[in-house]
């Protein structure tokens, strides 16, 4: 069927021609539509003006899977809607395979997808454009929700909406055998999934929102992903890449593995506030800028560019690297040692290939009254030949800086600190060489205030300037004294430290640490199968900063923190609590390897409500604490230590504070400076009890478990 002869037709669209059956030009598009059947094919002739009007637009497909096709493409070919609707009826197309190919579409106007809707639809888009068209709610250009659409080409150009200009595409499978282009504006997209050899091309300036409700289904992209825009991953929501698929936003302009690293400022950016999974897949050529994030199998990690964030303050989230995975070629900047995860446990078989990367390290957490950041060793020491002093030494030269491990970089921001430690379970060292790991540094930077406790462990490096490139020069007399610029290095045994708390002050921290289950399955009634399972609260309680657990009508609900790596032996768990009803309540304690609700734990502790009149009774307005060491077992916190806490009977409730797991170093109670715990250390604490140590010599007496600056029971 033939549609459009230059306006010359004017018969009834509907009409047969002179050789019957009703083959042959006609008016309309729809006119051509009406008579073609299941599998037919409608060719759409190109006019000196747009096809516009009705039988031209708003086409009917009354649920038939026809081909509407241009014969000379979208620049020949265009359909004008003229500011009243859309090119598809969308109702007649659900449940089907309709085509349209080789056109552009202008001048949508709707509530959702100004130019096309498709829910739940396997409708075909090929070789298409769609240009200035706007929605009056989402979806400028196009809209997609519950639909499996193929696109084999696809331009979105210059469309508006409120949200999602360019397009939204809401839990949809979408085949891509061809590209879909993203030419201007932004792509919203809900937990969809992309799979097949075509790819998306994101245009400068542009940006793939992966975007909805927090608890959503992951987006998962087994396609590649190309241009010069931007990503953003919402907190809450969680971006897969798998099977092959390439993320490249250079545009192609990057050349070869090791790039010159000046080419990252034309390059899109990947900011992931939620969580980027990698499996079996390459990121090469691309800024990152990520707080959770998890890379396995065989995925190559390759020239890119990429900052490592804290995923909420004080607790630096994940970056993981596990199976055959290649990080080469990377400049990595993190917030703390979170470049050690790259390659978390010593142990693993197999193991990553970690090789050419260049590191930079920025200390962000607070030295006045807090404990400050956590540092882990990695790098065996090559200039130490037996038993070394402590401490930061400078160093010009050494094959040391040539370390994987090595440092370009560490950056202590102001009134900052930070901690050495060489803790048990993360040595990744030769057994055969005794001397305890270091860290090699070629820029030593301490912003004012700022302090450097090496912890009985030994530093090396090549410059020390304070934040504005001044360089900083140390007493050899008394290496500890305070710089020019107030800060210092010094050199006191690190006791313990905690796995980040979670104050409950911020819904950032409680959304990306805190994973909640408000049902329990066990309410589940197999004689009414279809009745919903009553539900619980788990939530961040703004007014009182608190986290509230309420069962409600449910049997149980529960709440999963998640905390810093551990590899000691003992976990010490604190938090306060304060039930406010039930006498039955019951609130169960657990240790926990797994992220997930539920999964892999070991119970450690139950706890019932005080009398009547005690802190953390019903009716009390003073929160109780909890604190207990407890043996991790056959548990591995490599990659984070998570406590679970389980309230349970129904009508209960407790609020719960200051959620934070601890642990003692191997010298924690050492404070003589020996690396075991003697009588001497006893005497030594108790000579200090009820003073004030805060700057002084005697200040490893405060454990950093209270930081509270006097030695008191806490200690």
């Amino acid at each position: 069927y033939v549609a459009g002869k230059g306006g010359k037709d004017t018969r009834d669209g509907l009409s047969p021609d002179s050789g019957g059956g009703g083959v042959g030009p006609k008016k309309t598009i729809q006119a051509a539509l009406d008579l073609a059947n299941n599998g037919d094919t409608v060719l759409v002739l190109p006019q000196n003006q747009p096809y516009k009007g009705t039988g031209n637009t708003n086409l009917d497909y009354r649920g038939k899977s026809v081909v509407v096709r241009s014969l000379e493409g979208p620049g020949a070919t265009i359909m004008d809607l003229e500011n009243t609707g859309r090119a598809i009826d969308f109702e007649s197309i659900r449940g089907a395979s309709a085509v349209l190919e080789g056109f552009t579409i202008t001048g949508g106007e709707a509530d959702l997808g100004g130019a096309l809707l498709a829910e739940q639809s396997g409708v075909q888009i090929r070789n298409c454009v769609f240009d200035a068209s706007n929605a009056t709610v989402e979806g400028g250009g196009f809209f997609s929700d519950l639909s499996n659409p193929t696109i084999d080409g696809l331009t979105l150009s210059s469309n508006t909406a409120p949200l999602g200009d360019g397009g939204v595409i809401a839990n949809t499978s979408v085949n891509l055998e061809g590209p879909l282009v993203l030419d201007a504006g932004a792509l919203e997209v809900r937990s969809s999934w992309f799979d097949g050899p075509g790819h998306i091309e994101l245009a400068p300036d542009t940006l793939m929102h992966i975007t909805g409700e927090i608890g959503n289904a992951p987006t998962v992209l087994r396609s590649d992903l190309v241009g010069t825009g931007d990503v953003l991953i919402d907190l809450g929501q969680e971006l897969r890449v798998e099977s092959g698929a390439v993320v490249d936003l250079s545009g192609g302009t990057a050349g070869g593995s090791c790039a010159d690293p000046a080419q990252a400022d034309l390059w899109g950016t990947v900011v992931v506030e939620g969580s980027l999974f990698v499996r079996n897949a390459t990121i090469q050529n691309t800024n990152v800028e990520v707080k959770i994030a998890n890379f396995e199998g065989s995925t190559d990690i390759i020239n890119n560019d990429i900052t490592l964030l804290d995923a909420s303050a004080g607790f630096g989230g994940q970056f993981f690297v596990e199976g055959t995975t290649t990080v080469q070629c990377n400049t990595i900047v993190s917030e703390g040692d979170r470049y050690l995860d790259l390659d978390p446990d010593p142990e693993a078989d197999p193991r990553p290939l970690i090789e050419d990367n260049r590191f930079f390290v920025v200390i962000t957490q607070g030295a006045a009254g807090e404990q400050g950041e956590i540092f882990d060793l990695r790098i065996r020491d090559f200039d130490c030949a037996g038993d070394c002093p402590s401490g930061a030494f400078e160093l010009p030269a050494s094959s040391g800086y040539d370390d994987e491990w090595a440092l370009e970089e560490l950056n202590l921001l102001p009134d900052t600190k930070l901690n050495l430690t060489n803790r048990q379970g993360m040595v990744f060292q030769d057994p055969n060489f005794s001397t305890p790991e270091t860290l090699y540094v070629k820029d030593l930077i301490l912003g004012s205030g700022s302090t450097l406790n090496t912890a009985f462990e030994r530093l090396y490096y090549q410059r020390l300037t304070d934040e504005f490139g001044v360089e900083l020069v140390r007493d050899p007399k008394n290496p500890s004294a305070l710089l020019d610029n107030g800060s210092r290095i010094v050199d006191i045994p690190l006791l313990g430290f905690s796995l980040g708390i979670i104050s409950m002050n911020d819904d950032t921290e409680f959304d990306v640490r805190v994973r909640t289950r408000t049902s329990d399955p066990d309410d589940f009634n197999p004689e009414n199968p279809s009745a919903p399972l009553p539900l619980g609260v788990v939530e961040r309680n703004p007014n009182d900063g608190v986290l509230d657990m309420q069962t409600l009508q449910a049997s149980s609900v529960s709440a999963k923190g998640a905390f810093a790596r551990a590899t000691e032996d003992n976990i010490i768990v604190s938090f306060q609590y304060l039930f406010k009803s039930n006498p039955g309540v019951e609130l169960v304690v657990y240790l926990s390897d797994d992220p997930d609700v539920g999964e892999n734990l070991v119970e450690i502790a139950r706890v019932y409500p005080p009398a009547e009149g005690r802190r953390g009774s019903i009716g009390s307005d003073e929160l109780a604490n909890f604190h207990g060491s407890f043996p991790r077992g056959n548990l591995n916190f490599i990659r984070g230590t998570y406590v679970e806490l389980e309230l349970r009977n129904a009508g209960s409730r407790v609020w719960i504070d200051e959620w934070d797991p601890a642990i003692c170093s191997v010298a924690c109670g050492a404070f003589s400076g020996q690396d075991f715990v003697t009588d001497a250390d006893y005497l030594y604490l108790l000579s200090e009890y009820g003073q004030q140590v805060r700057g002084s010599d005697k200040e490893c007496v405060d454990s950093p478990l209270t930081g509270d600056g006097y030695v008191g029971l806490g200690d």
